[in-house]
């Protein structure tokens, strides 16, 4: 299963294996979108709602998509593409530090590969349960904004 630009692994079908990401904003309006038990996430939290913190979020959401789209170039199984995503971190680190700094911004934030939770989401009509998910997950200063994420 392909539904936008390729990224993050997941297992499509038992012996099989596909990379995607499936990014719930980009998703054709009568496109109906089921997570794989087995996706890995992306999560960006912004630091508030204002304008400012949301178009900061969106940058650095941009460059760490890149990042990862880059490490996970032609990986084709689950675990090489979890143990890449380990072993970036610090890139992942960097290029949120540049980002923030190329746009003049000075604010904490924090990186976590793992399982965390993301809240209940519905869109389109369909309901993604909260849960502890295995995701990579970059909260920019207090966290308190809306998020961005996908799979």
């Amino acid at each position: 299963m392909f539904i936008s630009s390729s990224l993050v692994a997941y297992i499509s079908e038992p012996n099989s294996l596909a990379l995607s990401f499936a990014c719930i904003d980009k998703v054709s309006f009568n496109e109906e979108i089921i997570i794989p038990s087995s996706a890995i996430r992306l999560r960006v939290i912004a630091n508030s709602d204002s304008v400012f913190d949301q178009n900061i979020k969106m940058t650095v959401k941009d460059n760490v998509e890149n990042a990862i789209f880059e490490k996970l170039k032609g990986i084709n199984n689950i675990d090489s593409a979890r143990e890449i995503l380990k072993n970036s971190l610090d890139i992942f680190n960097s290029v949120v530090d540049n980002t923030l700094i190329s746009n003049n911004i000075d604010m904490e934030f924090s990186i976590n590969y793992g399982y965390n939770y993301f809240p209940e989401k519905v869109y389109k009509g369909i309901t993604y349960e909260e849960g502890q998910y295995e995701s990579l997950v970059v909260t920019l200063g207090e966290g308190k904004g809306s998020n961005w994420w996908c799979v």
